[in-house]
């Protein structure tokens, strides 16, 4: 089980360090494809959507619907970032 802990918090730390460059990325960068996107950051474009789905729950207190970041993924691939004003720069 300890093993199995490490890595986990291996994988989440990953996912958030990605999660830190990526949004920036899509912020300055809207429409970026899904496939595109896991190109340039060296990631399948799944585990990328899975990435970005955990998006919608991120956001600033009071963590209202208006307060979370918004993240739409187009049928074509396309991707557009809303509401994450404060990930405008990688941090």
């Amino acid at each position: 089980m300890p093993g199995e802990a490490r890595r986990g918090a291996a994988r989440t730390s990953e996912r958030l360090g990605r999660l830190l460059v990526i949004v920036p990325y899509l912020v300055q960068h809207p429409g970026t494809t899904l496939a595109e996107t896991a190109r340039v950051f060296g990631v399948g474009a799944g585990e990328l959507r899975d990435d970005l789905m955990l998006l919608f729950m991120s956001g600033l207190p009071p963590y209202e619907p208006g307060d979370l970041v918004e993240v739409d993924i187009e049928e074509d691939g396309r991707i557009y970032v809303s509401m994450a004003d404060h990930f405008s720069r990688p941090l």
